[in-house]
């Protein structure tokens, strides 16, 4: 058992990870393979004064993209994400996600923490119908937080010169306002396609200075396959956002097929009940799948890294320092001596079996 940073001192309390080495670090993004993390303390932050919202529209996603750069290096936004055409339509489908977030935001009126700016989108958007992405092809969306009402504004003013200079028009701002307001929907939202599809991400991270080469090589690398996903019924689908200097963009695939009891268990009932039964499609799966692989390499020939390592992503065959390598898997012999932790993860020595 250890502890790490200011916990470890002795008349200390936990509030500062780099006192010394940050040993920290080494647990926080190991995938589980170097231990259990059985304690964290993590710092709480006041609810900002004031939180507005925007969204904006663009016919390339070029124009999009040096939108977000911009708005990343300048630092004026809490949030930023943007959508493809496809992800815009399936907002459009999934009209119960707004029901719900209204549904959620009533139930947040209740006991008394409402913001009334998100309830009233939010029964805009719900009560209405209208389609607020329709005609949309790339789509923006972005909060900015404040202390008061001026500071936040000052910051939004800010961001919307940025997209209008590059090219976005304006557009109605109830899907960021909702989110912010009530961002928990409904499982079935991040586990299926509109529509009940498998639904398969695979992302990267970079730094602002490769968003738009990478971006240009993912819609090139759709196009290149555009006629054999067509011929299996395979949709993509990808958004873009940032935190700080790393920019995101994760492409996502769609597709009809057996929905499996890990999907089945997870989701709203009334979904499970109207979805389960289809046929498994393996054919269709193992083109989505194989591309899935190739846009993950892809993505690491020009320098991505990747979240949620595991397995799936070659962590050690990405690697082209060995010492860094070997110190990796000593720290793993101390820590995990007999290899059972997480086995296999990050690509590191496993527990041998007889």
């Amino acid at each position: 058992m250890v502890r790490t940073g200011s916990w470890a001192h002795k008349h200390g309390s936990p509030f500062y990870r780099h006192f010394g080495p940050d040993l920290a670090g080494i647990f926080t993004a190991d995938t589980g393979a170097f231990g259990v993390k059985a304690r964290v303390v993590l710092r709480l932050l006041p609810w900002p004064g004031s939180i507005l919202t925007a969204s904006f529209g663009y016919d390339r996603l070029e124009d999009m993209l040096a939108a977000q750069i911009e708005l990343a290096r300048l630092g004026v936004t809490a949030e930023c994400y943007g959508f493809d055409p496809y992800y815009n339509k399936t907002f459009e489908d999934r009209g119960f996600s707004f029901k719900q977030s209204l549904k959620t935001l009533l139930e947040v009126v209740r006991s008394g923490n409402s913001t009334l700016a998100g309830l009233r989108d939010a029964v805009r958007v719900a009560c209405s119908g209208r389609k607020v992405l329709r005609g949309v092809n790339f789509s923006l969306h972005l909060v900015c937080e404040g202390a008061s009402r001026q500071l936040a504004a000052g910051k939004l003013r800010i961001a919307r010169r940025v997209c209008l200079d590059k090219g976005g028009v304006e557009i109605d701002n109830s899907l960021p306002t909702v989110f912010n307001a009530a961002p928990f929907d409904g499982v079935s939202a991040v586990l299926l396609g509109g529509n009940g599809e498998i639904w398969l991400p695979v992302h990267g991270f970079m730094p602002l200075s490769r968003a738009q080469q990478v971006g240009a090589a993912v819609e090139a690398f759709f196009e290149a396959n555009r006629s054999l996903m067509e011929e299996h019924g395979i949709r993509t689908s990808y958004l873009t956002c940032f935190s700080g200097s790393e920019f995101v963009i994760e492409p996502s695939f769609y597709w009809y097929d057996e929905i499996q009891q890990f999907r089945l268990d997870r989701i709203e009932l009334q979904f499970r009940e109207k979805w389960k039964g289809r046929s498994p499609e393996p054919e269709k799966r193992k083109v989505a799948l194989g591309l899935r692989e190739e846009l993950r390499d892809l993505m690491d020939s020009h320098g991505c890294c990747h979240l949620q390592l595991a397995r799936f992503y070659p962590y050690g065959e990405m690697m082209a320092n060995e010492p860094l390598w070997q110190l990796l898997k000593d720290v793993k012999a101390l820590v995990d001596e007999h290899g059972r932790m997480n086995p296999g993860a990050l690509g590191l020595p496993e527990e041998e079996r007889s």
